[in-house]
C-alpha cells in the first residue's frame, strides 16, 4: 500500500535528529541531514533561522542554500543570510577562532556565487550592481582580510638569458579549446617549447578544488603562510620558464597561493567571461602574476570591481582569442536574405527567446524568414536553476514551430554561415562571442544584441562595430529588414568581412601572446 505524502513527511521527520542533540552534532551537520522539503522540517529550520547567534545563521544558510539548489532564488534572503554569516565570522575572528571565521566566510561565498544566482535567464545581480551585491563583504572584517587587503609584493622573476626556446608550462583543468589554438599558432611562429599539465591528474589530496582555496587564502591572510608545491608538480616547475594558467577558476587561485618562489618562474593567466561570476578571482594572489590577460574590457571591469587585488598583477592586458577564419567565405543564394543563424542556443545565457521573438516578428512581414539553431539540443531535464528556462523555450518552440530549424551539433558551420544572411547574437552576456566574427567573415550581417549584463561596462560595442549592435528586439527586426535587397546584404556582408580582416589579423593577435609570454618571434 502506498503511503500518503503526509505519512512520508512524518517518517522523514522522525528520522531527523531531535533538537536537543543539535549541539553535539553541530547545527550545520544536523541541517545538512534534514529533509527540508518536508513542511514540518522546513518550518522548524525557518524558526531556528530567525533566532540570533551562530545557530540561527547556520540554519538560515541551510534553508537558503536548499532553495537555491532547487532553483528558487530570493536575492533578499541570500543577502540577509550572507550578512549574518559574515557577522558571525567577524565575531569568531575577533575571538581568535580564525578557522571558524574561514568556514563561515566560505558558506557566505557558497550562497553569493551559487549557480542559481548567476547562471540563469535572469540578469546576474553581480553584473547589475557589483557594489550592492558585494556590500556585505565590504562591511565585513573577515571578508576584507580574505578578498580586499593587498598581498605582499612578489619578487619579479628575471628571465635567464639563453639560446634555447622559452619553456611554457600550461596548466588547465578540463577545457583546452582556446589555449590549444594558442599553442599551435605560437609553436609555428615563435621560439617556444610547450608542456601541458591537467591539474586534475594530480593526487586527490593535492589537486586544486574549492575546499582547498579558502583555507589556503586564510593561511596567507592570518599567518603569512603559502602552501607547499605538490611533489608531482615540482619537476614541471623546475623545467618551466613561465607558467600559463588557462581559466581563472579555482586552479588559478590555488596556484597563486602555492609557494613557488624557489623555482624562479614567471606566472601569467587568462580569464574569460565565466570566471567573473565565480569567487575565485577575489581569492587569487594577483601579486604573484607577471601578467593577467582578459578577453574583453567588460570582463576586466567586472573582475576589477569585485577583486581589487587584480591591480597588483604585473600587467593587466586585453588579449584576444587566437582563431582561424580559414574556410569562412560567402556563398549567398536567393534564401540568404531570409536566413538567420544562432550558434549555441540552449544555455540560459544565450537567451534564445530573444531570437525566437525576432523571428516571429519577421515572419509577420514575410513567411520565408527562418532561424537555424546550431548546437546542443534542449535537454528534457536540466539543473534546477535551468529547468524553468528550458520549459519556457520548449513552450515557445511548440507555440511557433514554423520557421525554426533545430540542427544540433554540426561540423559544417562554415558552410551554413556561407549561405546565411544574418548571425544573431542574443546573449545576456558574452566574453567575445567568436561566432560573430566567424559569420562576418562568411559575409553574414551580424545582429548583435547589446548584451544586457555587459552594458554597464561598455556593452557589445566595445568588441564589435556599433552599427552591428541592436538595443532590443524591434531594432534587431529593423536591421534584418533593411537588407531585403540582395545587393544591400552583399554590400554590408562584405563590409563586415573587411572589418574582421582588419581587426582580427592573425599576426596582430599572435603578437599579443608573444608579448604576454615574453617570446622571441621567428623571422
Amino acid at each position: 500500500m502506498t503511503r500518503s505524502p503526509l505519512a512520508v513527511a512524518r517518517a522523514r521527520l522522525a528520522s531527523f535528529p531531535p533538537v536537543h542533540r543539535w549541539p553535539s552534532l553541530g547545527v550545520q551537520t544536523a541541517l545538512r541531514r534534514a529533509p527540508l522539503s518536508a513542511a514540518p522540517v522546513r518550518a522548524l529550520a525557518d524558526g531556528i533561522g530567525r533566532t540570533p547567534g551562530a545557530a540561527g545563521a547556520l540554519a538560515s544558510f541551510s534553508v537558503v542554500h536548499h532553495d537555491l539548489a532547487a532553483g528558487r532564488v530570493d536575492l533578499e534572503a541570500v543577502q540577509r543570510s550572507v550578512t549574518r554569516l559574515l557577522g558571525q565570522a567577524d565575531r569568531a575572528l575577533a575571538a581568535g577562532r580564525a578557522a571558524e571565521a574561514g568556514r563561515l566566510f566560505d558558506l557566505a561565498l557558497q550562497l553569493s556565487y551559487h549557480p542559481s544566482v548567476h547562471f540563469t535567464h535572469h540578469l546576474s545581480p553581480l553584473a547589475a550592481d557589483p557594489e550592492g551585491f558585494l556590500a556585505p563583504y565590504t562591511a565585513s572584517r573577515t571578508a576584507r582580510l580574505m578578498i580586499t587587503e593587498p598581498d605582499a609584493a612578489h619578487p619579479t622573476a628575471t628571465p635567464t638569458a639563453t639560446d634555447r626556446p622559452r619553456r611554457v608550462l600550461v596548466l588547465a583543468h578540463d577545457s583546452w579549446t582556446f589555449v590549444d589554438r594558442v599553442r599551435e599558432d605560437l609553436t609555428a611562429h615563435a621560439d617556444v617549447e610547450f608542456r601541458t599539465l591537467a591539474v586534475g591528474s594530480l593526487p586527490a589530496a593535492d589537486r586544486p578544488s574549492h575546499r582547498l582555496i579558502v583555507p589556503m587564502r586564510l593561511a596567507l591572510a592570518a599567518e603569512g603562510r603559502l602552501a607547499p608545491v605538490p611533489e608531482q608538480l615540482a619537476p614541471e616547475l623546475e623545467w618551466a620558464d613561465v607558467v600559463m594558467v588557462e581559466w581563472g577558476t579555482y586552479p588559478l587561485a590555488w596556484f597563486s597561493l602555492l609557494d613557488t618562489e624557489r623555482f624562479g618562474i614567471e606566472v601569467v593567466a587568462r580569464l574569460h567571461r565565466f570566471e567573473a561570476y565565480t569567487p575565485y578571482p577575489m581569492l587569487t594572489r594577483f601579486s604573484r602574476l607577471s601578467a593577467i590577460a582578459l578577453v574583453s574590457e567588460a570582463v576586466r571591469e567586472l573582475v576589477a570591481r569585485q577583486a581589487p587585488r587584480l591591480a597588483q598583477a604585473g600587467r593587466v592586458e586585453i588579449v584576444r582569442n587566437v582563431h582561424s577564419y580559414e574556410g569562412f567565405v560567402p556563398e549567398k543564394d536567393e534564401l540568404s536574405p531570409f536566413t538567420l543563424v544562432q550558434i549555441g542556443w540552449t544555455p540560459p545565457v544565450k537567451d534564445v527567446l530573444f531570437s525566437l521573438e525576432v523571428l516571429r516578428r519577421l515572419r509577420q512581414h514575410d513567411r520565408r524568414y527562418r532561424l537555424l539553431l546550431v548546437g546542443a539540443p534542449l535537454p528534457e531535464r536540466g539543473a534546477p536553476h535551468e529547468q524553468e528556462w528550458f520549459d519556457q523555450v520548449r513552450a515557445a518552440l511548440d507555440a511557433n514551430p514554423e520557421g525554426v530549424e533545430i540542427l544540433g551539433y554540426r561540423d559544417d558551420v562554415p558552410r551554413l554561415l556561407a549561405g546565411a544572411g544574418f548571425l544573431l547574437s542574443s546573449s545576456l552576456h558574452e566574453g567575445t562571442h567568436e561566432s560573430v566574427a566567424e559569420a562576418a567573415m562568411a559575409g553574414c550581417v551580424p545582429v548583435v544584441r547589446d548584451w544586457p549584463e555587459a552594458v554597464p561596462f561598455g556593452g557589445a560595442a566595445v568588441i564589435y562595430p556599433e552599427d552591428w549592435v541592436v538595443a532590443d528586439v524591434a531594432s534587431a527586426v529593423d536591421r534584418v529588414l533593411a537588407h531585403l535587397a540582395p545587393e544591400q546584404l552583399e554590400l554590408d556582408g562584405a563590409a563586415a568581412r573587411a572589418w574582421v580582416q582588419g581587426h582580427r589579423a592573425p599576426e596582430d593577435v599572435r603578437a599579443e601572446y608573444i608579448d604576454l609570454l615574453g617570446l622571441r618571434p621567428r623571422s
